[in-house]
């Protein structure tokens, strides 16, 4: 009997390919297919992909790369885009962009923003940069390089701004520019040497600066270069290297990662553990004919606010009008009463009633579902949809999508599985069955496993078979479902515990170890052999052994000192009246949450509040303690108690609008003797646009003077920005947008718009604008026109009869009307081959709208007809003795065949006569002719009757 292996098998949603911000993705030589990717936090590269055989003349290999948010990795080969998967490893799109080629050649650049925009740029001196549709494949415009030196090279997208690969101005430069005002900003980078750097990718990881990646070449001996990975802090421009003991021989543009579209340090994750496959902190999942509904993102969702807490999400059908589905929506289940529907009805906002209390918002989005019904025989309505999740925090907002395919599915394969295994030094016949780890309940015979095995039907052999993700599929009619088995020696799982390498502050610990029950036995260094231990710095050469079944593992435990930061804050002086009221420094110094803090020298009350007159003024050392009340981490700053005769008051600036008054004022009946710059006494004062400074006021409390000085900036009127037109055209019957940029906010029709939202017009009119800036406002109108549809206008139906002549002309183009085919035919004229409609669009304006000419059969056409006599008498008198097939206005007859009544065949002719001699051998009764014949337009036909012998 074979002896099957030891396994633990553990159910959850499976990592299929886990990305962070350190994974860096590029192709190794300037002429290359191939794209690698770098670990950047293990220091490992590997081969992504290989592309040669996709590749077509005069494409010589791959020129650049991008990720975007709907999760793929966009490549183009010069004159192509790939759309690839990843996750699973294939190219799942190719889309043409040879129609943008400028001059000889062209090699594309590629550059996504987290709402989806893409823009090509062609680099070289004759290209343009393009605004490109990626989801319909077409230009939407081309944007004038003024203000550029060299290639279009844009690398990036950040705000409006894009980021210029290509080196401008002298010596090593970060370019910004400004596609609007055409101004380009350089960003210095600390140089340390004689480097040139290449075009570069943005990384922006959650809650850091933005940063760039860059491969920089350094001159080595004679006239060789190696190539080495780097960051570069766009703010500050100091570089950091990224695993400096690697080098490349040649590393020459593409360069993307994970996060080069991301415009925030936020970050609102739907899958943490991207085991949906979506590789972008998005969401990928599958809508069928069966299941249409699904959530809008996993159970592990994560965000990332900064510090800061959410003030609002908001979620938007991407593409909610291409077509609108016949049933489309996002809602709720538990918090109905949340979810506010807008006027755009592709969109929804949840404005965030639990404040900082991240697990009740995560509770909240874990409600939300999408819901979808489809045609699966239409292709457009079949098409990907995605929803933008987009999470605001305080004025900066961050997106993220849930990809929605649809596909036809009935059937269930069961949850994805982790299954890891520990084979004994001599595997011998063992294996283990795969089957066994599959969901209760699922069918576990008609399924099939791929990759296959050695032993195939799921028997994994250790040291045969490789470790990995196994599938194991079900199909049933158009239905189809996969689950996912990976399979992992026990001791990848002692690799991936991080317990190599722990941080504990000075005189600290923590606490390392297993979840309980996940392994058979532990053995720490000092002999305890419990799920868990407590570690220090003072700790010599910790280890952990461990036991699952027959296999042991050991792993080598490294302490580093931890740095806990600055949360004593900077060295402080607060100044106190010698009679001035008590000062409780706790309230007035900084310390993080469920800290321990204190002073040295203690004060005179044993707590924090100083007194005047009691305590002495002075240094005291301010301590706080985080971790352990006794044992935690601990930081410390110096406050200085300083004596004096007059205190300052601090105000916040104050801002004036044109037109426009500020008041401003002391807390109520706690001075006395005030006194401000233009002479009022009262505890507050009124501040006019007209007004001069300087501003200050001057009061009195506790025998204390008080004196504070009041900074004041004159704001103009809010102007709009060019881009606001004062006139907008819209295409009849559909929606027209308006992107709100270069304000805090927009309002129009009672809606409040913010930066990156759009306008939607429905309606001609006339539309006021309120914008907001600053606190300052403005107003502008646009009015709205509508160009009408001119398809009924060109329209015709047409009658036809089968087998003539007929041929279809486009209207001749008209003042600012043109006409073309669908199918991109250049020629005006087409022949009608079958009766049915024939669409053309009409090109208004910048509107496209759809005519059609409808064949349809005429009246007066001439008919085919077969007749069959019904009877036949072989009787030898000469009348009837035979069988005689007539045809009227058809074209030539294939074959008469004369049948029983169980359908067997008694005869064959090609002619249209079945002779005498066929029936004179036949008994009385009913047989059956089948004549098969040419229509009079060339279809073959059959027809059949029943002839009955008399004798």
């Amino acid at each position: 009997m074979m002896k099957k292996f030891i396994a633990i098998v553990i159910f959850f949603h499976l990592c299929f390919y886990k990305m962070n911000g350190q994974e860096i993705y590029y192709k190794p030589q300037i002429i290359s297919s191939s794209v690698e990717k770098l670990d950047a936090k293990n220091c490992i590269k590997n081969l992504v992909d290989d592309f040669q055989d996709l590749l077509v003349s005069p494409e010589l290999g791959i020129t650049d790369m991008t990720f975007h948010p709907d999760g793929h990795l966009y490549l183009t080969t010069q004159y192509r885009l790939l759309r690839y998967n990843v996750s699973s490893g294939e190219v799942t799109d190719i889309i043409s962009i040879e129609e943008l080629k400028k001059g000889d050649e062209d090699n594309y650049f590629l550059a996504a923003s987290e709402e989806g925009r893409f823009v090509i740029s062609g680099g070289n001196v004759d290209s343009r940069i393009y605004d490109f549709d990626l989801r319909n494949r077409i230009l939407i415009k081309e944007i004038d390089d003024e203000g550029i030196s060299g290639g279009n090279t844009i690398s990036g997208i950040i705000g409006e701004n894009f980021l210029v690969g290509s080196k401008q101005g002298d010596g090593a430069t970060i370019g910004i520019w400004d596609p609007v005002s055409k101004e380009l900003e350089l960003k210095p980078v600390v140089d340390e040497g004689n480097y040139s750097y290449f075009v570069p990718a943005i990384n922006f990881e959650a809650c850091e600066t933005l940063q760039i990646i860059k491969f920089r070449a350094i001159s080595i001996e004679g006239n060789n270069e190696n190539f080495h990975p780097v960051k570069i802090n766009v703010e500050s421009g100091i570089i950091e290297e990224i695993c400096p003991e690697l080098t490349y021989p040649s590393v020459f543009f593409g360069i993307a990662t994970p996060t080069d579209f991301r415009q925030s340090p936020l970050r609102i994750d739907l899958d943490a553990d991207n085991s949906s496959g979506h590789i972008t902190a998005g969401y990928y999942d599958t809508l069928t004919t069966c299941i249409k509904e699904a959530p809008l993102m996993a159970e592990d969702i994560e965000i990332s606010t900064c510090d800061a807490q959410v003030d609002k999400i908001s979620f938007r059908l991407k593409y909610y009008d291409q077509p609108l589905l016949p049933e489309e929506e996002i809602f709720s289940e538990g918090f109905e009463d949340q979810l506010q529907a807008t006027s755009d009805p592709s969109r929804w906002v949840w404005l965030n009633p639990y404040g900082d209390d991240e697990d009740q918002i995560k509770a909240f989005l874990s409600s939300l579902r999408y819901r979808a019904d489809w045609d699966p025989s239409d292709p457009e309505e079949r098409r990907e949809r995605a929803v933008a999740v987009t999470m605001y925090v305080g004025e900066d907002s961050t997106s993220s999508w849930s990809v929605y395919q649809l596909e036809q599915s009935e059937v269930y394969a069961g949850r994805d599985t982790l299954v890891e295994y520990c084979p004994k030094p001599d595997p011998g016949d063992g294996y283990i069955d795969l089957k066994d780890y599959l969901s209760e309940g699922v069918d576990t015979v008609s399924g099939r496993f791929e990759p296959e095995l050695t032993r195939g039907r799921g028997q994994f052999t250790p040291y045969v078979d490789e470790d990995g993700d196994y599938l194991y599929i079900l199909e049933e009619g158009n239905c189809a479902d996969t689950a996912v088995i990976r399979v992992e020696w026990l001791e990848t799982y002692l690799e991936n515990i991080e317990l190599d390498t722990v941080e504990v502050c000075s005189g600290g610990q923590i606490k390392i170890g297993f979840p309980p029950g996940k392994l058979h036995s532990i053995e720490w260094w000092d002999g305890s052999t419990a799920d868990s231990i407590w570690i220090g710095v003072d700790d010599m050469n910790p280890f952990v052994e461990v036991r699952q079944g027959v296999c042991t593992g050991r792993v080598d435990i490294t302490v580093l000192d931890q740095s806990i930061g600055n949360v004593a804050g900077r060295d402080t002086v607060i100044a106190y009246c010698p009679s001035g009221p008590a000062i409780d420094l706790n309230a007035v110094l900084p310390a993080p949450e469920g800290s321990v803090r204190w002073l040295e020298p203690g004060l005179e009350s044993g707590g924090s509040t100083f007194v005047p007159g009691t305590d002495t003024e002075g240094e005291y050392q301010y301590i706080v303690r985080i971790g352990d009340p006794e044992s935690g981490c601990t930081d410390t700053s110096i406050v200085t108690l300083e004596e004096t005769g007059t205190q300052e008051l601090l105000f916040e600036p104050a801002a004036v609008c044109s037109e426009d008054i500020v008041r401003l004022g002391l807390p109520v009946s706690e001075y006395t003797n005030i006194l401000w710059w233009n002479g009022e006494t009262s505890d507050s004062v009124t501040l006019y646009s007209g007004n001069t400074g300087p501003y200050w006021v001057e009061a009195e409390r506790d025998g204390c003077v008080y004196r504070g000085d009041i900074e004041v900036e004159r704001l103009d009127s809010v102007s709009f920005p060019t881009s606001y037109p004062d006139t907008l055209r819209i295409c009849g019957g559909e929606e027209g947008n308006l992107a709100v940029a270069g304000l805090d906010s927009v309002i129009t029709e009672g809606v409040i718009y913010y930066p990156g939202e759009e306008i939607p017009f429905f309606e001609p009119g006339r539309y006021r604008l309120t914008g907001y800036q600053s606190g300052c406002t403005g107003v502008k109108f646009v009015t709205v026109t509508t160009v009408p549809d001119p398809s009924e206008e060109y329209s015709e139906t047409i009658p036809w009869c089968e087998g003539s002549t007929l041929t279809l002309t486009l209207p001749e183009d008209e003042a600012r009307i043109s006409f073309t085919w669908p199918d991109g035919n250049p020629g005006r004229a087409r022949s009608v081959e079958a009766i049915g409609a024939y669409p053309f669009l009409i090109l208004s304006g910048d509107c496209e709208y759809e005519g059609v000419y409808r064949v349809e059969s005429g009246d007066d056409c001439p008919a085919c007809t077969v007749s069959i006599p019904n009877a036949v008498t072989p009787n030898g008198d000469g009348n009837n003795d035979g069988l005689e097939i007539f045809l009227s206005g058809c074209g030539s007859l294939t074959s008469v065949i004369l049948l029983d009544k169980w359908g067997g065949v008694l005869h064959s002719t090609s002619g249209p006569t079945v002779v005498a001699q066929v029936w004179a051998h036949l008994p009385p009764g009913v047989y059956i002719v089948q004549v098969v014949y040419k229509d009079d337009h060339g279809r073959k036909k059959s027809k059949a009757g029943s002839v009955v012998v008399l004798r």
